[in-house]
């Protein structure tokens, strides 16, 4: 939740701007919050996995 209320809130920043209000537009930006969130969240996990073990 953190990762994607991360992206969102750049997304947010971008419209509190003008820019972005087209429906394609919302929609390509939508999907680009739901990819870098997520991969956000996996590259997260995978750093926890990899060098949080001692």
């Amino acid at each position: 939740a953190l990762c994607f209320h991360f992206c969102a809130g750049i997304r947010h920043l971008f419209w509190d701007s003008g820019k972005g209000y087209d429906i394609k537009t919302v929609y390509k930006s939508g999907y680009a919050v739901l990819f870098f969130s997520t991969a956000l969240t996996i590259a997260a996990w995978a750093t926890v996995i990899i060098y949080g073990h001692n």
